[in-house]
């Protein structure tokens, strides 16, 4: 079962991959602070824990960014192209 904040950080990566776009686990932080008006609970560190738990339970893939190419998550529900051939 999902928590609150799994589901908007589902949503709102879905919303991003809409448009083509790969947030990194900064940039989810900022947008996740904007969406939901909470104080705390929505640092990078945070974040990237959220993904993890995500990753752990089998909800989203992830491919490890090298270098200067950032780390990318796959989401099923979403219909991009990245998402539909990693899934």
């Amino acid at each position: 079962m999902l928590t609150r904040r799994q589901r908007i950080l589902l949503d709102l990566l879905t919303a991003c991959h809409s448009v083509e776009f790969h947030p990194s686990p900064e940039h989810l932080s900022r947008l996740l602070a904007k969406a939901t008006q909470w104080p705390s609970g929505t640092s990078p560190k945070a974040v990237r824990a959220e993904l993890g738990r995500l990753y752990e339970e089998g909800v989203i893939l992830l491919e490890r960014g090298a270098g200067s190419s950032p780390t990318k998550y796959a989401v099923p529900d979403c219909h991009c192209d990245y998402c539909v051939h990693r899934l």
